[in-house]
């Protein structure tokens, strides 16, 4: 994929139609910062490599700034393979065409970005995990495509850093193909500290046998929508979705997740957690799709939502569509404040209201923290949150 004239590409690019159902509820006003930022001089990456955390045990680091250009392949670990540009577009869009996007504005948006790629094939012989590290572009929109090929029975631990300092976007499409008896265990961190906004979507498609987990918390942005995508491509799989999503002051964060299974026997658990402060909006829509191919499919989806705050606002959906008959499918969404009796115990026995909140949030993300790769323990300086 050749870098393309941004400005001449996105100045006349239509915004999302609002009749469309995954964009209903999302703010079109926040979408139109990235067509402004796609204009102008090119600007600098944000630098923040000294205030990066030591990488963990048996790991390897990439800060990608430009792509493919930012690997020396010579210092690549064993099983950790460069996939070549011209590599990349002979797979590029393959998970992303199983699941049916031929209308989809955010890969339309990346495609006519000026888009940076990046791939790597994981071997079987692989033995170290991977930490990708994505600065913002100051005052810019930043397209990368990622694409991931785990080749079969092999094991393969990813955690993706994503950051907005400054006022700035992200258009971040990712595909991961997952071979037979192949294990993954993914997490992303996406954390903002700046008016920024991030579009992600993460497509994967698994075969036979395949164990897929994906993590992820997403705070801090004006705008994000995370969109993990899965496809069982014969059923026989495992699938585990674990998110978090921290909305604060007048925020909006959104995932919009969909998983489905073109063949029987598949497993999938899915929890979603958010947390509204002040007047910030939180958005979930969760598609479970289950054709008749599809027999003997176990799926469980839980979606539960804590405010903080009485001007919260909370939109959630969890979507099962089931045409096969024989399977064990169930959903569920809950919102909640927090209990005044929780509080209530937690400072008859000496701690101030403040920390008995505190560590009430701290249980609450527990469940989803718990299962990052690389101990993200050592990212606390973009959440304490990540000390448990």
């Amino acid at each position: 994929m050749n870098p393309q004239n941004t400005q001449e590409k996105i100045d006349s690019f239509s915004l999302p139609d609002r009749k469309s159902e995954s964009w209903r509820k999302i703010d079109i006003k926040r979408i139109k910062q990235i067509i402004n930022l796609s204009e102008g001089e090119e600007e600098e990456e944000g630098d923040n490599s000294n205030n990066l955390p030591v990488i963990a045990d048996n790991s390897f680091r990439i800060i990608l700034r430009t792509g493919v250009n930012d690997i020396d392949i010579n210092k690549l670990p064993e099983g950790l393979e460069l996939i070549t540009t011209s590599e990349i577009r002979e797979y590029i869009n393959q998970s992303i065409n199983k699941l049916d996007h031929k209308d989809d504005w955010g890969i339309k948006l990346n495609n006519k970005a000026k888009t940076q790629t990046f791939g790597l094939r994981i071997k079987k012989n692989n033995k170290v995990s991977l930490e990708i590290v994505i600065p913002e572009k100051i005052n810019k929109l930043k397209a990368m495509r990622l694409l991931f090929i785990v080749e079969e029975s092999s094991k393969f631990n990813l955690l993706e850093v994503i950051t907005g300092e400054t006022y700035s976007a992200h258009s971040v499409v990712s595909e991961m193909i997952i071979k037979e008896n192949a294990i993954v265990n993914h997490g992303m961190i996406a954390v903002s500290k700046g008016k920024s906004t991030l579009l992600a979507k993460r497509s994967v498609s698994q075969e036979i046998n395949s164990n897929y987990s994906f993590s992820f918390i997403n705070q801090g942005w004006n705008l994000s929508r995370i969109e993990p995508e899965i496809v069982q491509l014969k059923g026989q799989a495992t699938t585990y979705l674990r998110g978090l999503q921290i909305a604060q002051e007048n925020q909006q964060l959104s995932t919009f997740s969909k998983i489905k299974f073109n063949g029987p026997d598949g497993n999938l658990n899915q929890l979603q957690k958010s947390m509204i402060e002040n007047s910030a909006h939180s958005i979930f829509n969760g598609i479970i799709d289950v054709p008749q191919i599809a027999q003997r499919t176990n799926a469980a989806q839980l979606t539960k939502n804590l405010l903080l705050t009485e001007k919260g606002q909370v939109d959630t959906k969890p979507e099962l569509r089931i045409i096969a008959d024989d399977v064990k499918c169930t959903h569920g969404a809950t919102i909640s404040e927090l209990e005044e009796e929780e509080l209530f115990y937690l400072q008859s026995r000496g701690l101030k209201s403040s920390d008995a909140t505190n560590l009430i949030i701290k249980g609450y993300a527990k469940d989803i923290l718990d299962y990052f790769p690389l101990k993200i323990s050592r990212w606390s300086s973009l959440n304490p949150l990540f000390i448990q």
